[in-house]
């Protein structure tokens, strides 16, 4: 039979097996998450909502995983400042090895809470907006098409009433019917449109458009 410090570890043991499984799984399901966002931006040329929702869960842990080593390694290099003995990196002098503690992890913090904040905190946001998302109308509305490697980007861009102006990342549905519009108005048509968009992450819902 096993001692109460045995069963003890072996619970322990049994926890950190299910959790390595877990985190496992999780990647797993990110990656094909990931995989299937890609297929998507692929096949419609845009994603739109069903992309940024995709990417979520790997976005989390990513950040997670960033945001967890700037804390490590900045609190290694914190012992290194407060205990010379410590914290020292092999073939490196130990002022450079505080400094790419304290460097790198300054960095994996930062860009891991810039990640959390747009990928994650900000599609979150926006699904309180799912169902009555922001409009706004555009005039003097001009489209711009970029294509670099396989994809193709086309930005729209337009003044408001009340005089700001927006840039949204449209398909290239949009643009088919922007090219077919200017082509029956000529060339002085000026084209207006009205844009539905999650306000978080700029995410087109909807665009509609007319001659002005």
């Amino acid at each position: 039979m096993m001692s109460e410090q045995e069963k003890i570890l072996h619970g322990k043991s049994e926890k950190l097996r299910l959790g390595q499984w877990l985190l496992l799984l999780y990647v797993a399901v990110a990656f094909v998450l990931v995989l299937a966002a890609l297929a998507v931006h692929t096949l419609t040329q845009s994603g739109g909502i069903v992309q940024v929702y995709l990417f979520l869960p790997a976005a989390a842990g990513l950040s997670a995983v960033l945001i967890g080593g700037g804390i490590l390694f900045l609190g290694e290099g914190v012992k290194a400042v407060r205990s010379p003995g410590l914290a020292h990196i092999r073939h490196l002098p130990r002022g450079f090895s505080v400094v790419c503690y304290l460097a790198c992890g300054a960095a994996a913090l930062a860009f891991g809470v810039f990640l959390l904040i747009t990928t994650v905190a900000a599609p979150l946001g926006d699904i309180a907006y799912l169902n009555r998302p922001e409009i706004v109308e555009l005039s003097q509305v001009e489209l711009e098409l970029d294509n670099w490697s396989d994809a193709t980007n086309v930005s729209m861009k337009g003044i408001a009433d009340d005089g700001r102006d927006y840039e949204f990342n449209v398909g290239d549905k949009v643009y088919e019917q922007w090219t077919a519009l200017e082509s029956s108005g000529g060339a002085e048509t000026k084209n207006g449109a009205r844009i539905s968009y999650l306000p978080y992450t700029r995410t087109v819902v909807g665009v509609e458009l007319w001659e002005e």
